[in-house]
């Protein structure tokens, strides 16, 4: 699953009881104002690295990890859920400077850059790197839009 929201708490560094294992925890929350969606999911936010993250409540982050559902009984004795987001990969991005201009979102990565965000109605650009003879990556390549067609 993969998220962007932004930082809610600072992390905290905790281990876990059964291996000692250092992580990261930070409650994150992801607004959604569009047509399917609307108001904001809450995650708790647990990043197993043993070095800091760096981020700060209000930094604007990309999530990507396993989501799952801790289920436990409140002191009111109802059960409770909490969406918990064992991340694997988590990168702080820059807000837009001014007010009115469009959210555009780079990432860096081994295989090329691509816009995670781009404008309304823009398709995502693929810059090739060196050493790719000259084409996209395959991931790239092999898109399917026939789906497209059932959801509009």
């Amino acid at each position: 699953m993969q998220a962007f929201a932004n930082v809610a708490t600072a992390p905290v560094r905790r281990e876990t009881q059964g291996g000692g294992k250092i992580y990261w925890e930070f409650r994150a929350a992801e607004s959604a104002k569009n047509e399917n969606k609307e108001g904001t999911t809450w995650y708790t936010v647990r990043v197993f690295q043993t070095e800091d993250p760096g981020f700060s409540k209000g930094d604007f982050i990309r999530i990507v990890g396993k989501l799952k559902l801790d289920v436990f009984m409140s002191r009111e004795g109802k059960p409770m859920g909490v969406l918990v987001v064992m991340c694997y990969e988590a990168k702080r991005y820059e807000k837009p400077k001014s007010k009115g201009s469009e959210l555009e979102l780079t990432h860096k990565g081994d295989r090329g850059q691509t816009d995670g965000i781009c404008a309304p109605g823009s398709p995502p650009k693929v810059e090739v790197t060196p050493g790719m003879g000259g084409r996209a990556p395959a991931a790239e390549q092999d898109i399917d839009e026939g789906w497209l067609a059932l959801v509009t």
